[in-house]
């Protein structure tokens, strides 16, 4: 059985599909009783084209673990375990490899922690998982992105980690505002490793939770965060060169 998460369609039309999957067979389409999973042997990546298919592959949780890349800062995340995860996006890289993306999820709390990248080659071979560990449990899913170099050799994982709640007034309410940690992982294509990772911010700085908080800047290669101290009273900018 393979429970299909996501379906995503490149500029090219090139279509690809990714989720867990075991070794019982089924004879129909289902969509009950999937995610009565309790645990899943494999994660399973389709890749078709044109009306063709380019590549089925299946990698087993055992590889994941084997291909575990925690950050820099020495901070350990928790390794793909075939449950109690959800993989909820998927980037395509100029060079044809694939990072699919997920978080560790609580059901007993409903809350998603540790947040984990899945690198794949251009035929579904997985390179290297990439985890971030995560102190602050949330009831969203992070939001997370990609840029990449030009010369094609890094991969700059980009998310907005909710590290917290500042009490402030809007108005005549008090209201809980987000505290949104923007965070990048510098990661190597060619090698799969996880060569860098910044804070960005110092813990005194966030980036804005409900307005314009991002922006890439194409003439120079540069990515930069918008947002404010704890309080909102002042303004902050940062600016990251990619290339």
């Amino acid at each position: 059985i393979w429970r299909i998460d996501q379906v995503y369609k490149s500029k090219e039309g090139r279509l690809v599909m990714f989720g867990p999957c075991n070794e019982k067979n089924d004879d129909y389409f289902q969509t009950r009783g999937l995610y009565e999973e309790k645990k899943f042997k494999n994660f399973q990546v389709g890749s078709f084209q044109n009306g063709s298919t380019e590549f089925v592959s299946v990698t087993s949780v055992d590889e994941f673990e084997e291909k575990m890349k925690n950050a820099p800062d020495g901070k350990k995340g928790t390794a793909y375990k075939g449950k109690k995860f959800k993989a909820n996006k998927m980037f395509f890289s100029p060079n044809g490899d694939l990072f699919v993306t997920g978080q560790q999820f609580n059901p007993k709390d409903n809350k998603y922690q540790d947040i984990n990248i899945f690198h794949f080659d251009a035929q579904g071979v997985l390179k290297a998982q990439y985890a971030m560990n995560k102190k602050y449990a949330t009831l969203e899913l992070d939001d997370q992105m990609f840029e990449f170099s030009k010369d094609n050799k890094y991969a700059y994982w980009i998310f907005f980690d909710v590290v917290g709640e500042q009490p402030v007034k809007e108005g005549d309410l008090m209201i809980n505002k987000p505290l949104v940690m923007p965070k990048v992982g510098k990661l190597n294509m060619e090698s799969g490793e996880f060569e860098g990772y910044i804070e960005a911010g110092n813990g005194d700085f966030y980036c804005h939770p409900f307005v314009l908080n991002y922006l890439k800047y194409d003439s120079d290669g540069s990515i930069n965060f918008l947002g404010e101290d704890k309080k909102g009273k002042e303004l902050w900018f940062a600016r990251l060169p990619i290339n």
